[in-house]
């Protein structure tokens, strides 16, 4: 089981970004009377991501955020990348703070 940490910036803000890599299991001995092209190959999977919110001053106190992520890859690369790239995705989407909504008091009927 491969653990990775990763931080990213987004703005002022930095996270890090934590998920686990969880091998395929080994394939089985194949038949020799088997054609090569149906043994079922299996998937790195990666389970669940955590994000935390590491920036200056913010201590334990920091947002965090858990996704349950749930996909399989052909390799180790792509089980990597796509998890850093989907929490990427999450930060600035989910994560980034809100911009207080303009007031219309002053808005004119």
């Amino acid at each position: 089981m491969s653990s990775e940490t990763t931080t990213f910036q987004n703005g002022v803000e930095n996270f890090r970004i934590q998920f686990e890599i969880v091998p395929p299991p080994p394939a089985p001995p194949r038949d020799p009377n088997m054609p090569r092209g149906f043994s079922n190959a299996g998937k790195f999977q990666v389970a669940s991501i955590r994000i935390t919110d590491i920036s200056e001053g913010v201590g334990d106190e920091g947002r965090k955020k858990l996704v349950n992520f749930g996909r399989g890859y052909d390799t180790l690369a792509q089980a990597r990348t796509g998890a850093t790239e989907y929490a990427k995705r999450i930060v600035r989407e989910q994560m980034t703070p809100k911009a207080a909504p303009a007031s219309d008091a002053g808005a004119a009927p």
